[in-house]
């Protein structure tokens, strides 16, 4: 859209914010309106783009929702679904390099894996944290879970911080931790439970 002295505008008039996907009716224009603004992102932030998602395949349990549709994201955010997505998104002087066929890609919650080996410390060169929770992210899996089989094994709260530090640093998902039941994952003698629970681990395995 171009303002009366022939700028652009970059004001996207869209309707109600969801966090969530919706099953409102795609025809629907009784939601109520509201301005927001389409910010060029910093080049280091790629994700503060907004994207119309054409085609794809939506589906939301929590909304028993899963049809063929397109989606509207600003700032991260889900702000429009169905048939009205791309009238918007032009009307807004959206570019066109932010619309994106999705045609037969499927769009949904993100996937939780409870069971992941990234080797981080100690066996780097099969896994890190950085390219193990990468390789999360481009499978659609926005949180995992590690086991505790790295080298040293996590069985004491010093090996949960140092991996914590890295998680913080290089994770691209959400990465949590499992703990040893026992010393080294010797199955003998057994490991500070309480200790790994109190320093962030979700569940304790000595699986390997």
């Amino acid at each position: 859209m171009s303002d009366t002295s022939g700028q652009p505008n970059n004001e996207l008039h869209t309707n109600k914010t969801d966090d969530s996907l919706s099953n409102k009716d795609s025809n629907s224009d009784s939601s109520r309106r509201m301005n927001l603004t389409v910010t060029e992102p910093e080049q280091t932030d790629p994700w503060a783009r907004s994207w119309a998602l054409l085609g794809a395949r939506v589906v939301d349990p929590s909304q028993g929702l899963d049809r063929v549709t397109d989606v509207l994201i600003h700032e991260g955010k889900i702000v429009s679904l169905g048939g009205s997505v791309q009238e918007i998104a032009h009307e807004s002087g959206l570019p066109e390099s932010q619309f994106l066929d999705l045609s037969g890609q499927v769009i949904c919650p993100g996937l939780i894996d409870i069971h992941v080996h990234f080797r981080d410390p100690g066996q780097t060169g099969k896994e890190s944290i950085a390219t193990g929770s990468a390789s999360a992210a481009v499978g659609g899996f926005t949180t995992v879970i590690c086991m505790p089989n790295t080298s040293p094994a996590i069985d004491n709260p010093s090996i949960v911080a140092l991996i914590q530090d890295k998680i913080e640093r290089d994770a691209k998902v959400n990465v949590h931790l499992t703990g040893a039941i026992t010393k080294g994952i010797a199955g003998e003698e057994l490991a500070p439970i309480g200790s790994l629970a109190k320093a962030g681990v979700l569940a304790i395995t000595d699986d390997g």
